[in-house]
């Protein structure tokens, strides 16, 4: 069995049609498949727990449109179901945040891949930032983060607005679970006029799925979205 995780921000507007179209082939073809599909005009953010070819057909659907041609899959092993049913749902946003801005033509921030974080966290006058909320912070973080002190992701926006001066003459790395917070925030940033912004590339999750104990910088665990609640290295 295994867990599968993507998402891609791109034109969707036709995104109803694609909910009719997974609803019809989970529903009839793989209906022990479980998890939760979100789509938007923005995109698609989906994870997904089920036997390996099943979820490689649902996988398939995805790159064999253009849109989602080269979209990044993540998988990780698991022992068993990580959630109770399965839910395809158009919805606002595939990542709740809340503001009146577009963001659909602005960069996001510089993705870096787990050898490039782990050199920046060595630079010196680096603004590390958790863009998760206060709870997921306390479970778990990388050393010296700035926990932003927020309920919800979309109150970032203000958190934002109200440090944009502090923000804009630092050199920032992002970090979120999976990398779609990060995607929607970095966007936000640049669009304020905050240029010089990193990302990790896939998450807390990838990172504790690729780096090496000698060379992991993550400190506790890490909040999830299903039933395991938290994940630590062994757990990947």
């Amino acid at each position: 069995m295994q867990l599968v995780s993507f998402y891609r921000f791109t034109d969707l507007p036709d995104c109803d049609a694609w909910r009719d179209k997974l609803s019809a082939r989970i529903t009839n073809d793989f209906p022990e498949l479980r998890g939760t599909i979100l789509l938007a005009e923005e995109g698609v953010n989906a994870v997904l727990c089920g036997e390996e070819e099943q979820l490689e057909e649902i996988i398939t659907m995805f790159h064999s449109d253009t849109r989602f041609a080269d979209m990044e899959i993540k998988r990780f092993p698991v022992s068993q179901y990580v959630f109770k049913r399965m839910k395809i749902r158009c919805k606002p946003e595939i990542v709740s945040f809340r503001i009146d801005e577009s963001l659909t033509d602005t960069p996001a921030a510089t993705d870096l891949n787990t050898t490039e974080w782990n050199e920046l966290m060595n630079e010196e006058d680096i603004l590390v930032f958790d863009v998760r909320n206060a709870f997921e912070y306390n479970i778990g973080s990388f050393p010296d983060a700035i926990n932003p002190q927020v309920e919800r992701f979309s109150h970032l926006a203000t958190y934002v607005d109200e440090n944009k001066e502090e923000l804009s003459s630092k050199k920032i790395a992002i970090y979120c679970t999976g990398g779609i917070r990060c995607e929607k925030i970095g966007k936000y940033m640049k669009k304020k006029g905050i240029e010089d912004v990193y990302q990790l590339q896939g998450g807390i999750l990838k990172y504790l799925q690729e780096v090496q104990s000698n060379e992991n910088l993550w400190e506790g665990e890490c909040f999830v979205f299903d039933e395991r609640i938290d994940v630590k290295k062994k757990d990947l």
